[in-house]
Formats: structure tokens, sequence, C-alpha cells
């Protein structure tokens, strides 16, 4: 069919495509479905509906970084790159909870050493750091005591007994 439609135009953003069939997204390999590869094609039924985007040209950068943007796709960037454009990490952010969501809707999460390549289209997420809850000094003594007491107790029982 996209042969017969004169195929894809040069700014098509084949990572984006949209296929949904009764309102479900299918998933596939659309590089190798479009650019050839039969044993990767879909048979379309009535109803399916291909929506096939204009490369986007930018990165999202969102979440606990100092300046939330769009910035410039530069191919061979990494995810560190994007957020030093933008701004850097915030003061509350978990540096170790940064995941690149793809326009095809894969994630991955950024590795110890390496983060995952970024491509056009891509969303990159840097969630905050969990706020740790306070220890509640009096009632950890009060529970602590409450349980050796009843260790106390069982062991008397037991002493008593024997």
């Amino acid at each position: 069919m996209l042969k017969r439609a004169g195929g894809l135009k040069e700014v098509a953003f084949v990572d984006g495509v949209i296929f949904t069939r009764s309102g479900m997204r299918i998933a596939g390999n659309y590089d190798k479905i479009f650019f050839g590869r039969k044993r990767y094609d879909i048979e379309l039924a009535a109803g399916d509906d291909i929506f096939i985007p204009g490369r986007p040209g930018v990165i999202s950068v969102e979440g606990a970084v100092n300046n939330q943007s769009l910035i410039k796709f530069q191919k061979g960037w990494s995810v560190s790159d994007y957020i030093d454009v933008a701004g850097g990490y915030h003061r509350n952010a978990d540096q170790r909870e940064v995941v690149s969501h793809y326009a095809s809707g894969d994630a991955k999460e950024k590795g110890w050493l390496f983060g995952p390549k970024i491509k056009d289209g891509c969303r990159i997420f840097v969630a905050l750091e969990k706020e740790k809850e306070d220890i509640d000094w009096t009632e950890l003594l009060k529970e602590t005591a409450s349980i050796a007491a009843s260790l106390a107790t069982i062991w008397f029982i037991i002493d008593r007994s024997g």
C-alpha cells in the first residue's frame, strides 16, 4: 500500500509511526516493514489507521532538571549532554532514575556508566529523589520495649514450665 501511495517522503519519521486496529496500537518493526522486508509485513484490515508523522527534530527533557525544555536533536549526543543543556540536574533529582522514552513506545533506563542511544523524538525524564521518612524515635522505642516485654514474658513462662 505504501508503494502505491508513492512511498515515504524524506521527512517521514518512521520511529514515530502509529498504527492502530480497533483502537489498539499495533507494535511492529516499521523500519523493516517500510523498507522491503516481506516477512515483517502486516496484513491490512478494514478500519486500520496508520499515521506517519514528520521528523520532530527535538528531544524533550523533563522532570527534575533545572530548565525543562525541547532541545534540537544532535546526532551522537548522550543523555548527559541533553541534561546539561537543560540546566543540569535539579538539586532534588534522582540521577539514577533517568529514563529515555522513544517515539516507538520503547523506554530505556540510563545505566550506571552509559546511557541509552538517543534518537530523534526521544523524551528524557529525570525522576525526583524519593523523600526519606524521618524516624519517630519515641514510636521506635515504644515498639522495641513492647517486643522486649513480650519476649521476657515468653521466656519466663518457658522457664517456669520446664
